[in-house]
């Protein structure tokens, strides 16, 4: 007795455009995957080491059919050089401006040897 397939005519529930961007994401390096506390303001990533000091930018916004809503792809850099990304239900700027003061007072603490190697790496810990 042949068994039906049940799958037949059902439409796809994974989105190829989210899941490609996800893809190019982590072939480029972005392979950890943040998420957004949203009482602190912070980004914590999978291993909930929280992050102070990053940026992001928006890569993309790509329909999600098994939530039924828009999702927003943000890749993310720490200034300790992490990367990864953060998929949300909503577009988030972080103040590049505040990463990039961060980052030039970093560079000037490790040029006079009064900093530790990874500042902001260790902020959540």
């Amino acid at each position: 007795m042949k068994v039906p397939n049940r799958n037949f005519g059902k439409r796809r529930l994974i989105s190829p455009r989210l899941t490609f961007q996800i893809i190019t994401l982590h072939e480029n390096g972005y392979d950890l995957d943040f998420f957004l506390e949203k009482e602190t303001g912070q980004i914590k990533d999978e291993y909930g080491t929280s992050y102070n000091d990053f940026s992001s930018k928006l890569v993309d916004q790509c329909f999600d059919q098994l939530s039924g809503t828009y999702k927003y792809v943000h890749a993310v850099d720490t200034i300790c050089g992490r990367k990864g990304l953060l998929i949300a239900d909503e577009v988030f700027i972080f103040p590049l401006a505040v990463y990039n003061r961060t980052l030039a007072v970093f560079n000037l603490l490790q040029s006079t040897k009064l900093a530790p190697k990874n500042p902001a790496c260790h902020a959540g810990r």
